[in-house]
């Protein structure tokens, strides 16, 4: 009963202290879900066939069976046999190909190499289905055959998929496509952020003009790609694309992404947010809340949450919704092409509590927060509520 009180009590918090951002989220989720129509599909003629790739072998399927002993089509066959097919029909013929294939005998990279060589074609043809991401980053439906091809590449072979990969930035316009592209290729790195030909491809994608003004899903879904990276230069684009993207959904994505990189980097984020003259100065309040992602158990988080709280130029407003989310413990739940969410650990939220707590006794007793007394005692009333809470829930020793 302990346990659920704490959570039950961070669960409330979480939902009240985001502010504007929590606001921007939810409806960038609404926009994801009604964004502007799929790219239309490629019409299978003579001229949109294309020769096989130098260096990548051409694979048919032959004498191929599923467990029963039926024969598994070519996936070129397969789509064709869907023009007259309702969508839900759609999903299940393409999740029992998948099956079949699986259980053909044939090795993965015989699996992978018959799917480039579907790709390579340029045959394509629409699912009626939305691009749906769903656990570890797997697609749940495909707007067309091809996307549903690359998310297949990558869960099958992902050394072929994030090669495949590069020749999907090379050729293709699609940005679903590209968004399954970013997904292969970034599962094959460490997570650094150090790989600079992942980190160009990113740049591209968010800052393509006509995938801005005309959002897919999968190009929404894709600025998770800049969240794994998470490398200072897409930090500064995704402000950039914030404040100036003329599509509400373009902007609300870059928002997400924003506020996804702070919960995992906060110091990085800060740095770029304090500087003077940045984008984020036309809405305080999501500064403010990026802010507050700040850990009051680290040092140099300390040095920068002191000057910020000092600034001057910090209107009450804004310090109001940093003082109601700090720190700011929030994650949003959902699936992503890349990024996964860690379980919440209430032992450190609640370490995370009481550093907070008592940075705030400091500075009521430092001459140099006397006008911000007021804001202070706010702070310090709520968070003494959460030690108190986490206390009685087992989370940090009680009073003596």
């Amino acid at each position: 009963m302990k346990l659920h009180s704490y959570w039950t009590r961070n669960w409330i918090r979480i939902l009240s202290i985001l502010g504007i951002s929590s606001i921007l989220i939810l409806i960038g989720l609404f926009l994801l879900d009604n964004s502007a129509e799929q790219q239309p599909a490629v019409e299978e003629t003579a001229e949109s066939q294309q020769a096989t790739p130098e260096g990548r072998t051409q694979v048919t399927p032959h004498d191929l069976a599923d467990s029963t002993g039926a024969p598994i089509p070519p996936l070129t066959d397969l789509a064709q046999g869907m023009t007259d097919l309702q969508p839900g029909q759609v999903e299940l013929l393409l999740a029992s190909y998948w099956t079949d294939l699986n259980q053909s005998g044939m090795s993965a990279e015989e699996i992978a190499r018959m799917l480039v060589a579907y790709l390579d074609s340029g045959h394509n043809l629409p699912t009626g289905q939305p691009f749906v991401v769903g656990q570890n980053g797997r697609l749940t439906s495909a707007p067309t055959v091809r996307v549903q091809a690359l998310d297949w590449l990558g869960e099958i072979d992902s050394r072929i998929a994030a090669d495949y990969a590069r020749h999907i930035f090379e050729t293709s316009e699609v940005p679903d496509e590209w968004a399954l592209a970013l997904r292969n290729y970034g599962r094959v790195l460490d997570q650094s952020g150090t790989d600079d030909y992942f980190t160009s491809q990113v740049r591209a994608l968010i800052n393509n003009q006509d995938w801005q003004s005309n959002p897919t899903r999968g190009f929404l879904e894709a600025f998770d790609s800049a969240v794994y990276s998470a490398a200072p230069i897409l930090i500064e684009e995704l402000l950039e694309v914030c404040f100036t993207s003329g599509h509400k959904g373009t902007s609300l994505a870059a928002t997400m992404a924003l506020d996804n990189i702070a919960g995992d980097h906060p110091l990085a984020v800060a740095r770029i947010i304090s500087r003077p003259g940045s984008l984020i100065e036309h809405t305080p309040t999501f500064r403010a809340s990026l802010m507050s992602r700040l850990n009051p158990l680290d040092e140099e988080h300390k040095a920068i949450l002191r000057t910020y709280i000092l600034d001057p130029a910090h209107g009450v407003e804004e310090l109001d919704v940093f003082a109601n989310s700090f720190p700011n413990h929030n994650d949003f739940a959902s699936h992503y092409l890349l990024t996964s969410q860690s379980s919440r650990n209430l032992h450190l939220m609640a370490r995370t509590d009481l550093a907070a707590l008592e940075l705030i006794r400091e500075y009521q007793a430092d001459p140099a927060f006397s006008d911000k007394l007021n804001l202070l005692n706010v702070m310090e009333v709520q968070l003494q509520e959460y030690v108190e809470s986490a206390q009685r829930g087992g989370f940090l020793p009680g009073n003596e």
